[in-house]
């Protein structure tokens, strides 16, 4: 998620977690969320001035998520990476970025318990997971349910 002055990418930030800046192609269980935030802000950026750098930065961290692991469209946070491709989607109408973010709503609505909330506490390590965290993740997604598909009709 980091890189040099060179470009290179940042493998140890001294006092910082590797969770919270790196994020392999190959591994489960990792903040995809920041990479889609990352997509989806550049979209945006591109929408508002038009610079096509910023659509292709999104693209290529579109790109990689799409080749990490299963995980990163089917987790915690995933709605982040369907933000980017609902955007991407309407900025190119290539049906990939329409596919990916049907699949990562199918997903989401397949997470949604019986009485109409989602729980992720057990995914992030939270047994008894609050009802603060319930009502906020809900709320979250409820938005997202409305506007996102907006994007894809």
């Amino acid at each position: 998620l980091y890189t040099n002055e060179q470009g290179e990418p940042l493998v140890a930030i001294p006092g910082q977690s590797a969770g919270f800046y790196s994020v392999s192609t190959d591994k489960p269980s990792q903040a995809f969320w920041s990479v889609g935030i990352a997509a989806a802000i550049l979209s945006l950026v591109h929408i508002l001035t038009g610079q096509g750098t910023y659509l292709d930065a999104s693209r290529q961290y579109n790109d990689f998520l799409m080749k990490c692991h299963d995980d990163a469209a089917a987790s915690f946070g995933c709605w982040k990476q369907c933000w980017a491709c609902c955007l991407l989607y309407r900025v190119t109408g290539e049906t990939v970025f329409k596919d990916k973010a049907i699949t990562i709503l199918d997903y989401l609505a397949g997470y949604q318990d019986d009485d109409g909330a989602w729980r992720f506490g057990q995914d992030l390590g939270i047994p008894d997971e609050d009802d603060a965290i319930v009502f906020n993740l809900t709320s979250e997604l409820i938005l997202w349910f409305h506007e996102l598909p907006k994007y894809l009709a």
